[in-house]
C-alpha cells in the first residue's frame, strides 16, 4: 500500500499518528486554515490512537471537505476506506484531480480487486510499474479470474509472471501443477515440488497430486492418468480443475465409463449438472453401483429425496455389504421424514462396519439430536465413536449432550468442560456448553459461550443456533 521498506517495523506501525500530527501542525500554523480543521484532525487522532478506523475516516473526509488543498488526505482516507472493505468510499477518493503518485495507482489496484474489475486492476498495476507492494494479492486475483473464465492460458502466463517475481512463495507454484496436472501431468511434478519446498507446512493437495501422477505411470494410459489426477482433486473439494481433468480424460477415451461419472458428480458439486454425464455412464456400465451412488447425490442436491431413494436401493442391491449405500439412505428416509427407516438404515451401517468411527458420529447426532432411543441407542453410540477417536472432540461433546439431556448434569458438565479444555474454538461445545448453563440457571454464562459459539462459526449452522438462542434468552442486566 505505502512505500515502507525502508523503515524499521514501529514506524510503519505508526504511520497514522504521524500523519495526523502533521496535518494537525500545518492546520494550526499562522498560514493554516480555521479552527473546525484542527478539531476535525485532533479527533481523527484521537480515534486513530483507540483503532476506531471508521472514525477516523469519517473525519478525514470532513477535514477534506474543509480544505480541499490537502490533496494527501485522499490517499490516506482511500487507505483507510480500503481497509473498511469500502472500495466505492476508497474509489471516491481517488478520482479526484491528484498529482502523479505510483500510491494511487496502487490504492486503485486494491480496490479494483475488492469490486472484481480485473481489467481495471491491470492497467493500475501496468500504470504504478509493477511497484506496489500487494503483489500476492494482485496475481491471485487475476489467477481466480482467469480460472473462473477458463482461460488456462492466460492463468498459467500470469502463474509464470508471479514465480519470476516471487520465487520463494509457495503458492503460484501449486495453482501451477494444478494447471499443468490436467493437460500434461508429467510437467506437474516439478511446480508441485517446488510448493512443497517453499512451504511452511505441509501441503497436502500437492502430495495428492504427486502420488496420483506417479501411481498412474506404471499403466501408461493418459486417460487414467488424468482421471486419477481428477480423483485427487475432488478429494480436496477442487471441483473447477477437477472438471478440466475429467474432460481431458474424456478426450483421450470418450468411452471412459468412470470419467463420465466423475465428470458428473464434479459438475453437480461445483454448481452445474452432471446428470448428462451420469446417464451416459449408467447406460454404458448398468451394474455399477457407485453411478446410481452419484445419481443419487444429483437427486439430494435438487432436493428430491424419493428419486433419490429409488438410487440408493438399487445401489444396496448391487452392493449390499456397502455401508456408505446405507448411511446415505438413513439421510433420504430423514428427508422423507421416515425416522423410524432411518434408525433402521444407521443400524445396518454401523453393523457393517463397526470400526468406522464416522459412522457412530452419524448414528449418535441422529438419536441425540432427535431424542430416540436416546439411552439404548444415542449414548452407546457416542461412547463407541470417543472410544474409537479419543483425540477427536465431537465424541466427548456428543456423549456429554446425550447425557444432558438424560439429566445427568454433572457427568455432562465434565464431559463436556473437558471438550473446551481440550480445544475451546470448537464452536458445538461451546453451544452445548451453553445449554448446560442455562439449565444450570446460569444465564450469562451460558449467554457468554453462545456468543463464543456464534463467533466462532458466524456463517453456520451451530452459529446459527447459538444466535436463536441468543435472541432467546437475553440475561437480566
Amino acid at each position: 500500500m505505502f512505500r515502507e521498506k525502508s523503515l524499521p517495523k514501529p514506524l510503519r506501525s505508526r504511520w497514522p499518528h504521524i500523519l495526523l500530527a502533521i496535518l494537525i501542525s500545518i492546520a494550526l500554523s499562522p498560514s493554516g486554515v480555521f479552527l473546525p480543521l484542527a478539531e476535525n484532525l485532533h479527533a481523527a487522532n484521537r480515534a486513530a490512537s483507540k483503532g476506531k478506523w471508521s472514525v477516523v475516516l469519517d473525519r478525514l473526509e470532513t477535514a477534506i471537505h474543509l480544505e480541499p488543498a490537502l490533496w494527501s488526505t485522499h490517499l490516506e482516507a482511500a487507505s483507510l476506506a480500503l481497509r473498511e472493505e469500502d472500495a466505492e468510499r476508497a474509489l471516491l477518493h481517488l478520482s479526484d484531480p491528484l498529482p502523479l503518485d505510483s500510491r494511487i495507482d496502487c490504492l486503485q489496484v486494491q480496490a479494483a480487486i475488492m469490486t472484481n474489475d480485473i481489467q481495471a486492476a491491470e492497467q493500475a498495476w501496468q500504470r504504478a510499474g509493477g511497484s506496489c507492494e500487494e503483489k500476492q494479492d494482485y496475481y491471485r486475483a487475476l489467477t481466480l479470474h482467469y480460472w473462473d473464465q477458463n482461460d488456462r492460458a492466460t492463468a498459467r502466463s500470469v502463474l509464470e509472471e508471479w514465480i519470476e517475481i516471487e520465487e520463494a512463495d509457495p503458492q503460484p507454484y501449486l495453482q501451477l501443477g494444478i494447471l499443468l496436472a490436467v493437460t500434461q501431468p508429467e510437467e506437474a511434478i516439478a511446480p508441485l515440488r517446488k510448493a512443497q519446498q517453499f512451504s511452511n507446512e505441509n501441503v497436502p493437495l500437492a502430495s495428492a497430486l504427486i502420488r496420483a501422477i506417479e501411481d498412474a505411470r506404471e499403466t501408461d494410459i493418459p486417460a487414467y492418468t488424468l482421471a486419477s489426477v481428477g480423483q485427487a482433486l475432488m478429494q480436496h473439494a477442487a471441483w473447477t480443475p477437477a472438471i478440466w481433468a475429467f474432460e481431458e480424460a474424456l478426450v483421450q477415451d470418450p468411452e471412459y465409463t468412470e470419467a463420465h461419472a466423475y465428470l458428473g458428480l464434479a459438475l453437480d458439486q461445483s454448481g452445474g449438472n452432471g446428470y448428462t454425464h451420469l446417464q451416459t455412464a449408467i447406460s454404458k456400465e448398468p451394474e455399477n453401483s457407485l453411478i446410481y451412488i452419484f445419481l443419487a447425490y444429483h437427486c439430494q442436491m435438487r432436493e428430491k429425496p424419493k428419486t433419490a431413494k429409488i438410487y440408493l436401493e438399487a445401489a444396496a442391491e448391487l452392493d449390499p455389504a456397502n455401508p456408505a449405500i446405507s448411511a446415505e439412505l438413513a439421510q433420504v428416509f430423514v428427508d422423507l421424514g421416515d425416522l423410524e427407516a432411518a434408525k433402521d438404515a444407521y443400524k445396518i451401517t454401523v453393523s457393517l462396519a463397526p470400526e468406522d468411527v464416522h459412522f457412530w458420529y452419524l448414528l449418535a447426532q441422529f438419536s441425540i439430536e432427535r431424542g430416540i432411543e436416546l439411552e439404548s441407542l444415542g449414548l452407546p453410540a457416542a461412547r463407541n465413536a470417543w472410544l474409537l477417536d479419543q483425540d477427536n472432540v465431537l465424541g466427548l461433546v456428543l456423549l456429554g449432550n446425550a447425557h444432558l439431556m438424560l439429566g445427568n448434569i454433572e457427568l455432562a458438565e465434565r464431559l463436556l468442560w473437558r471438550a473446551v479444555q481440550i480445544d475451546p474454538n470448537y464452536a458445538l461445545a461451546q453451544y452445548y456448553l451453553g445449554l448446560l448453563r442455562h439449565i444450570q440457571g446460569y444465564p450469562q454464562r451460558a449467554q457468554a459461550a453462545w456468543e463464543y459459539a456464534l463467533y466462532l462459526d458466524p456463517a453456520g449452522s451451530i452459529g446459527e443456533l447459538a444466535r436463536r438462542m441468543i435472541q432467546s434468552f437475553q440475561p437480566s442486566p
